[in-house]
């Protein structure tokens, strides 16, 4: 009876801590996850809840830019579910997936790619290439290709995770407001402004709409929007410059009336 009540707690613990992260609460999650690891690990049959705390708290310590203690529960948590699921389980592929997105955010490219490419084989092998997961990982390998500059690829998947979650989870999900911000900045950059104001107006919507308005996220894309929007206004404010102050034309040299000394050489003006 005592350790169905304590498996109970530590479910609560759990839960608590999600909705808190799920709400912006980032150190009440913290608070819950970290007391709910503690009960787990008095449990002899707790390896499981172990890593699914541990990968979440790798999460949190990600978003809370504690990048050392967010590699060290994810490598955690990818050991225990390999023993508890085996290599090519679903939650390997997705504690593979976040300790990839914490290698990207360090610079670590080459790693964080073979760990996107293993988990997209993953879960298209267990789950359907129409799964969210897929999805999930499709984006965060578009954001690499991003940051290595191969824009094309990258815009190619941004739009086929788009198209499989919008399926999957209907477009008014937040996790489609993600892609959204993302797909935004991508298309700002390759200068196809019109599309990429209209895919951040609608992450902005579909967040609003489904967490609030004073989420964290929310905050996230109204920020990338300013930003692409300044660097787009910067660009037309360099080009109307140009435009208004054309370069002036050059003078005709006039004759000189006065004799040149012998041997002087006529001295070369150097263009502004």
């Amino acid at each position: 009876m005592k350790a169905r009540q304590a498996v109970e707690k530590l479910k609560h613990l759990s839960q608590e801590g999600k909705a808190a992260y799920d709400a912006g609460k980032w150190e009440e999650a913290e608070r819950h996850w970290k007391a709910g690891l503690r009960q787990a690990m008095k449990l002899e049959t707790s390896g499981e809840f172990i890593a699914l705390l541990r990968n979440n708290l790798g999460g949190l310590y990600h978003s809370m830019g504690k990048f050392p203690q967010a590699r060290k529960q994810y490598e955690q948590a990818l050991s225990l579910w390999r023993e508890a699921r085996g290599a090519d389980s679903p939650v390997v592929a997705t504690t593979s997936n976040n300790l990839a997105e914490l290698f990207r955010a360090t610079g670590r490219l080459k790693d964080a790619e073979e760990l996107y490419s293993k988990s997209i084989e993953i879960l298209e092998a267990r789950l359907g290439p129409g799964d969210p997961q897929v999805a999930t990982v499709l984006n965060n390998l578009a954001e690499l290709r991003r940051a290595q500059d191969r824009l094309e690829e990258a815009e190619k998947l941004y739009r086929r995770a788009l198209e499989i979650m919008e399926g999957a989870l209907g477009s008014r999900h937040p996790q489609c407001a993600a892609v959204l911000n993302n797909l935004a900045g991508l298309l700002f950059d390759r200068g196809q402004h019109q599309e990429a104001q209209a895919s951040f107006e609608r992450a902005l919507e579909v967040l609003e709409e489904a967490l609030g308005p004073a989420h964290p996220h929310l905050a996230t894309v109204l920020l990338n929007y300013a930003a692409a929007l300044r660097r787009r206004a910067e660009n037309l404010e360099s080009r109307a410059k140009q435009v208004a102050s054309p370069p002036a034309p050059r003078a005709a040299a006039k004759a000189s009336t006065k004799k040149k000394k012998s041997g002087a050489r006529p001295r070369t003006r150097r263009p502004v």
